[in-house]
């Protein structure tokens, strides 16, 4: 099995070494163009332009996990990342792909073809919609935007090229995407007639100016002003914790605008377990679980705990110095699979896209629908109730994150990821190798769900979340994946995944 460009592209960040990264954006978008081959870009016609693989997908996306990773990306801000990126290059893709076809009343195609993977090919088309068509009308405040499309665009590479630039309007480290976009875009300009270039380039600026306000309207700009979230110090609420005893992150999340959710709080679940410090009672009982597990815990359990960590907060303490290992977030972890999923069944770009789009988009919700219970209930981690009540010396295996406890933010989001990607792909086998740059061995797992439900008890296993918040967790992220589901009338995708597992 041939390396995949998230894990390669992953391992040169986990190394260290961002020059590197640099490099290796910009040979992996040489590589496209070398693999290409053929006819000078100025004899191209219309029909023979190049097909970009979905290789062009997974390598902007890679580059914007690394640079997600670098700037310490929240898991809630790293899937609105994901969820504006992958829209922005999901409708870019729609607009080409339309004005080509009505340039064709006759049903020809001028869409470049690869043979039996053409993203043209009917076989290939997408179940859900059939040719592809626009979220707008299916997200929340999300309408069809008026843009003229500049005759010749290219689906892929206006895509592509849409999704860099939204990208990099997203990250703090601005040049560093705005590098390996750049490395991409020489690339394809050497491929592509200059004509249809231009024009890819111009529609994926008009689609990202276009969405602009949508995005500006969600809310997140009025929550970065609003007071500084004040934690209480009564019994059973959440306070700080050790090592770093950071802030609160995001505690206005639940204010963002969701996608798909009629409001942040449509999938709130039942309250917490009523805190009590007195053994006997329901909550005694459920501290008293993460104590004794975290202290019989298996070298297996320690693995899957360590495995789906995906702590972007993680510091490192020795002696007086500390510092940051630098982690992906749980989001990032979840894209990486569909990658994996996807590149391994040789699925062509549009499919591709519209997996990781609809991905993305299930897990901003779950990340809004789980900030706004944890700032609701503003509930205590274990890691505080069994110093306080059991064990002043206990330490959990993993760190405890700089937010509530209730509930689990992996539960309800690879619980929202699995549903989504067991709709699409069905309930398929695979093997799991995103942590592999980050020192930690691959994970095999017979489907979405299993993988989403060893990531929920890994929370448990690692000393950070009392079991409801797991189990209630899951409940809660199906239940968000199932209203995006609905949606946008998600159905399973027409073309079959290689048997290769």
């Amino acid at each position: 099995m041939r390396n995949r460009s998230f894990r390669a592209i992953s391992a040169s960040f986990a190394k260290g070494a961002a020059r590197f990264r640099t490099v290796c954006f910009g040979a992996a978008a040489i590589f496209f163009a070398a693999g290409c081959g053929g006819a000078e870009r100025s004899h191209l016609s219309a029909a023979d332009q190049p097909v970009l693989t979905a290789e062009a997908l997974y390598t902007p996306l890679s580059a914007m996990t690394n640079v997600m990773v670098d700037d310490i990306f929240s898991p809630p801000l790293a899937a609105r990342a994901y969820a504006y990126a992958c829209l922005s290059a999901w409708e870019a893709y729609v607009l080409a792909e339309n004005a080509a076809a009505a340039d064709n009343p006759d049903g020809s195609s001028t869409l470049a073809s690869s043979g039996s993977n053409a993203d043209n090919n009917p076989a290939n088309s997408l179940a859900a919609s059939g040719p592809s068509q626009s979220l707008a009308g299916k997200l929340n405040g999300l309408e069809p935007l008026q843009i003229s499309v500049p005759p010749g665009a290219d689906p892929r590479l206006s895509a592509s090229l849409a999704f860099y630039r939204v990208g990099a309007e997203l990250v703090f480290s601005e040049d560093d995407l705005a590098q390996a976009q750049q490395a991409f875009r020489e690339a394809q300009r050497s491929r592509f007639d200059e004509a249809v270039f231009r024009a890819s380039d111009s529609l994926a600026a008009l689609v990202a100016q276009a969405l602009r306000p949508y995005r500006n309207a969600d809310q997140y700009g009025e929550t970065r002003s609003l007071p500084r979230y004040q934690f209480s110090r009564e019994p059973g609420f959440w306070m700080p914790t050790a090592p770093g005893y950071f802030d609160a992150v995001e505690p206005n999340w639940g204010k963002i605008r969701p996608f798909a959710m009629d409001s942040a709080a449509q999938f709130r679940p039942q309250p917490p377990t009523p805190y009590s410090p007195s053994p006997g009672t329901a909550f005694y009982a459920e501290m008293k679980e993460v104590y004794e597990t975290s202290r019989a815990l298996t070298d297996e359990q320690k693995l899957m705990a360590n495995f789906w960590d995906c702590n972007p907060f993680y510091l490192e303490v020795q002696g007086h110095f500390n510092y940051s290992t630098k982690k992906i977030s749980p989001g990032a972890h979840w894209m990486g699979i569909a990658s994996t999923v996807c590149e391994d069944a040789a699925l062509p770009y549009r499919e591709a896209l519209w997996v990781h789009t609809v991905l993305a988009l299930a897990l901003h919700d779950a990340f809004v629908s789980c900030w706004e219970e944890k700032y609701h209930s503003q509930y205590i981690r274990p890691e505080t109730a069994i110093n306080n009540l059991m064990d002043p010396k206990w330490v959990p295996l993993l760190q405890t994150p700089p937010f509530p406890e209730y509930t689990s933010g992996h539960s309800v989001a690879s619980s929202a990821a699995a549903y989504v990607l067991t709709q699409m792909l069905g309930a398929r086998a695979f093997t799991d190798s995103v942590e592999v740059p980050y020192g930690l061995p691959a994970r095999s797992f017979s489907s979405f769900e299993a993988a989403a439900l060893e990531a929920s008890l890994s929370r448990m296993y690692g000393g950070i979340h009392f079991r409801p918040a797991v189990e209630v967790g899951v409940t809660q992220g199906r239940a968000v994946g199932a209203q995006l589901a609905a949606r946008i009338g998600l159905k399973a995708m027409a073309t079959p995944v290689a048997a290769a597992y």
